[in-house]
């Protein structure tokens, strides 16, 4: 599953949405940026079990030191 991080309507043209998912994750040990790829993993895993060929990130925050939360939408080949 691949990860599209600004993609254009010619290209989202060309998919179908089929599922989103979020990721919130925090008061750990690690950092925002760690946490925010710990997210971004799982939603990729997430994505695998539906199929899916593409997310889109949707939204990416993170909170104080060690806080994160990650959206996406699923996308599959037409």
């Amino acid at each position: 599953v691949t990860i599209l991080r600004s993609p254009t309507l010619s290209e989202l043209e060309k998919l179908k949405k089929i599922g989103s998912g979020k990721c919130e994750v925090g008061l750990n040990a690690y950092t925002a940026s760690a946490n925010q790829a710990s997210c971004e993993n799982y939603l990729r895993n997430e994505a695998a079990k539906k199929n899916a060929d593409f997310i889109v990130i949707t939204n990416s925050s993170a909170r104080g030191v060690s806080s994160a939360e990650v959206e996406g939408d699923f996308y599959r080949k037409k």
